[in-house]
């Protein structure tokens, strides 16, 4: 499958590409069944995404751009994410942090401005204890 060519991959940058022009189905194939098993770095930023796969495979990944996409949610598998250090999510339609964002616990940058969000889950910055840079700016509902 095309996919599978970016099995090899650290880091991919797909910023306002290609995706810009898939389908919702598709861009949900390439999301969830390219085997992203050694990507680090992901820019998606600027492609119309929607929505995330209920599931994906990217064990070793440490930044990941959406920024700019009209995603309206996070699944709760954010979560598991645990290498993740750095997630932007500004300029989409996020209204809520699920509370399993609080498992990042290396997460040392979270970008969220731009948004509609009102608050973050209880003990939010309890659990991220090596959040260095958040920005919710220009968050408003």
């Amino acid at each position: 499958n095309w996919y599978d060519t970016f099995n090899e991959y650290t880091h991919t940058d797909l910023f306002k590409s290609f995706f810009f022009n898939f389908s919702l189905k598709l861009q949900s194939r390439f999301l969830s069944k390219a085997k992203l098993r050694n990507i680090e770095t992901l820019q998606l930023s600027e492609n119309k995404i929607k929505f995330l796969p209920k599931s994906v495979k990217w064990e070793k990944i440490t930044d990941l751009y959406l920024n700019a996409n009209p995603i309206s949610e996070l699944p709760s598998y954010i979560g598991k994410l645990n290498t993740l250090k750095c997630l932007q999510l500004s300029k989409t339609r996020i209204t809520s942090v699920p509370a399993s964002i609080m498992e990042l616990v290396h997460l040392e940058e979270l970008d969220l401005s731009r948004n509609s969000l009102t608050t973050l889950p209880e003990g939010f910055f309890d659990r991220l204890t090596v959040l260095r840079k958040l920005d919710v700016r220009y968050d408003y509902n």
